[in-house]
């Protein structure tokens, strides 16, 4: 379930996505979580035993910063899970870390936000109602805000917008004439707010439209067709970028995954 945070937050979390309950079978499951793009903020909830690396015995909410590929996470039995997805520049506003010092490596939600996220854990732990979880979750945040917003380049926030916009199929050179940046500068830019190129991040936009239309049309043989909507020039183009990201073929996504959501799949 994907609930939107309290419009006061908008700037900073897209939305929150709530997977609960999902029966796993007799012995470890793989989870698949590929780039959005975005940092995202994972609370594992109800003894959830979720483990991605040095994670394996640790219970603590965590980050799962700009990824360029895609991670694997091993689950036993249940879970329940809430992620907290940030708008691509929201985590540098509520914390002023680069983004490229959160690095690809999965991370402990305290090592960024500070402790009182564990007892932000505990409370949503203590209630099972959906909106008395979001309730806390926009107070928390409400709270960080409060607290003061780190500024940022106003035009990178116009460039973001304007590669969203534009689906991915935007280039390098015009975003920088645009919006007054030199090449050089952008990529600083990037590499500050979102710890990855600009190409990279055209790359995973577009791969994430071209995602969204193969969700809504699951028919393999109009593969080439949607991809060229999605603004990859042929088939093999977007096979390719698809496999980079996933480590899976678009067949294999539609028809060897039980999707969770866009970019979290479960391995069957």
């Amino acid at each position: 379930m994907q609930v939107a945070p309290s419009k006061h937050l908008a700037r900073v979390i897209k939305h929150y996505l709530f997977i609960d309950g999902v029966q796993g079978p007799v012995g470890l499951q793989q989870l698949r979580f590929f780039t959005d793009g975005n940092a995202n903020l994972v609370f594992r909830l109800r003894e959830t035993k979720l483990a991605q690396g040095s994670f394996e015995n640790q219970g603590g909410p965590f980050i799962v910063g700009g990824i360029k590929t895609n991670k694997n996470f091993a689950v036993l039995g249940d879970f329940s899970v809430i992620i907290v997805v940030f708008q691509p520049t929201g985590l540098y506003q509520l914390t002023g870390i680069p983004s490229y010092e959160l690095g690809q490596e999965t991370i402990y939600g305290t090592s960024v936000l500070d402790s009182s996220i564990t007892t932000l854990q505990e409370q949503l732990e203590s209630c099972y109602k959906a909106e008395q979880q979001v309730d806390l979750l926009d107070a928390y945040f409400l709270g960080c805000i409060q607290k003061g917003i780190h500024p940022m380049d106003y035009r990178f926030s116009e460039v973001v917008k304007s590669i969203l916009n534009a689906r991915g199929q935007s280039k390098v050179g015009q975003l920088s004439k645009g919006y007054q940046y030199t090449e050089r500068s952008l990529q600083r830019a990037f590499k500050k707010y979102l710890g990855m190129p600009p190409r990279e991040y055209l790359r995973i936009v577009r791969f994430h439209n071209f995602l969204g239309f193969l969700n809504l049309e699951s028919d393999y043989a109009t593969l080439t067709s949607i991809g060229l909507t999605a603004g990859y020039y042929d088939q093999s183009h977007s096979i390719r970028d698809f496999k980079d990201f996933t480590s899976l073929t678009p067949k294999e996504y539609v028809a060897k995954t039980n999707r969770l959501a866009t970019n979290l799949v479960c391995l069957t």
